[in-house]
């Protein structure tokens, strides 16, 4: 283990514990997340009975964040 780089050692330390990469949250990539699940909604929202558009605009972009995260940035996961 001392032989390996420290880039290395750190994915050898990461991957049994099934710690992930960081993704680098730049605006641009939130916009474009955001949008895509905006789309992935609207393929779904005519067939379930409740709708984020009566929340405020605040708590619905803090939720979508959220399920975003949580399903690592798969849009169709997170409106799921």
């Amino acid at each position: 283990m001392h032989l390996l780089s420290l880039e290395e050692r750190d994915q050898a330390l990461h991957d049994p514990h099934g710690v992930i990469d960081l993704v680098e949250e730049s605006q641009e990539f939130l916009d474009a997340k955001l949008f895509d699940m905006d789309q992935a909604f609207e393929k779904v929202a005519s067939n379930h009975p409740y709708s984020l558009k009566s929340l405020s605009i605040k708590y619905v972009s803090d939720l979508r964040l959220q399920f975003l995260r949580a399903e690592r940035y798969n849009p169709e996961k997170a409106v799921e």
